[in-house]
């Protein structure tokens, strides 16, 4: 499981890339932080389906039910991320540096969705 979750880090870092890029984009410019980390995260979503797909996990599903439960997991991962976000916002630190919360979420969201992500497409949690 140690080379998948590494597969999983490589392949999410170019999509954490985007979302955060996209949140540093957005964040008290355009939306509020919580808005903004959600328009983020959803732009990571759609290209982490299609690198999880490509490169990382053998697809036991067919394409649409794979797609359905990878986007119910990740809402899960969007309502855990932007909970987190309303949270720790109102932590002063954090409001003085979104950008250190933003790291932060994601840290944490990251275990999640190796865990959900892999379950969408291999129907299974663990080993």
């Amino acid at each position: 499981m140690g080379i998948l979750l590494a597969k999983f880090a490589a392949t999410g870092a170019l999509a954490s890339f985007i979302n955060y890029g996209v949140f540093l984009a957005l964040v008290n410019r355009l939306f509020t932080p919580v808005i903004a980390d959600m328009i983020a995260y959803a732009s990571g979503v759609a290209v982490n389906f299609v690198l999880h797909r490509r490169f990382l996990f053998e697809m036991k599903r067919s394409l649409l039910f794979t797609f359905v439960w990878y986007m119910l997991a990740s809402a899960g991962g969007l309502a855990l991320s932007a909970g987190l976000t309303y949270l720790l916002i109102k932590i002063p630190f954090f409001a003085a540096f979104p950008a250190i919360m933003k790291l932060c979420t994601m840290g944490i969201v990251f275990f999640y969705n190796f865990f959900s992500k892999r379950f969408a497409f291999e129907k299974r949690f663990m080993s």
